[in-house]
């Protein structure tokens, strides 16, 4: 049987990925002082990477790049962000096809 997934096309679920992560980074932002449950969304997220990372790797690579790199007005509280953002980058590298 396929994977739901599988019958997506890339910009619809590159749309969805961006909007999800933008909802994720304003709730990480505004909500999640809670050390425990920042841990848990990352461990949900690393999750989902882990099951569909591999076909997904050339979509997300560039979302999370742009995050890494972007500026942010409060660089104290953008940090949450990009160590949640580093840390979905490494779990969607074991995805890379080895060379």
């Amino acid at each position: 049987m396929s994977d739901a997934f599988t019958s997506i096309p890339a910009a619809v679920l590159r749309n969805l990925a961006a909007k999800l992560y933008e909802k994720r980074k304003n709730t990480a932002l505004e909500t999640d002082t809670n050390a425990d449950v920042r841990g848990r969304m990352i461990n949900a997220d690393i999750m989902i990477i882990d099951r569909h990372g591999k076909d997904n790797v050339s979509l997300l690579f560039p979302i999370f790049k742009n995050y890494l790199n972007r500026k942010a007005s409060d660089e104290e509280k953008y940090d949450l962000v990009r160590g949640g953002v580093a840390i979905f980058t490494r779990a969607l590298a074991k995805h890379l096809s080895q060379v």
